[in-house]
């Protein structure tokens, strides 16, 4: 049995501090969250151009274009269209006469993206180097 006159519960200053604890809890969490979010949307960006120039340089590589170089150009599709890319090509050359098959030449083929929805900095390029074969 009880005493007479005890109550059971919590007390206001007990129920304020758990609140107060609460309250710095999910600040911490949401304070996380807010640093996080640029990030995500930066690598997503990043990303997005990485895509768009593997998707170039295969189109060239698949298609054999003979082009010295390209660009700066805009995607076709209608989500794409802040962002430009130029794909540059240069002749490159070993420095050793006879080296490699006859008829075969060397190219470099590199595929620049930039712009972005977002408005955000940065080019990404990525590059390949192809063997073409010709008069065998």
């Amino acid at each position: 049995m009880r005493p007479r006159g005890a109550r059971s519960g919590m007390t206001l200053i007990e129920t304020t501090l758990a609140l107060v604890i609460m309250a710095i809890a999910f600040y911490s969490l949401i304070a996380v969250f807010v640093t996080l979010a640029p990030r995500n949307v930066r690598v997503e960006d990043i990303n997005a151009k990485v895509y768009l120039a593997q998707g170039k340089l295969e189109e060239y590589l698949t298609r054999g274009y003979s082009i010295t170089s390209k660009g700066p150009s805009t995607f076709e599709t209608a989500s794409l269209k802040n962002y430009r890319y130029q794909i540059i090509v240069t002749n490159v050359t070993t420095g050793y006469p006879g080296a490699g098959p006859r008829g075969a030449s060397l190219e470099s083929v590199r595929v620049r993206v930039w712009g972005g929805a977002l408005g955000m900095g940065g080019t990404v390029e990525i590059s390949s180097m192809v063997t073409k074969y010709s008069g065998l």
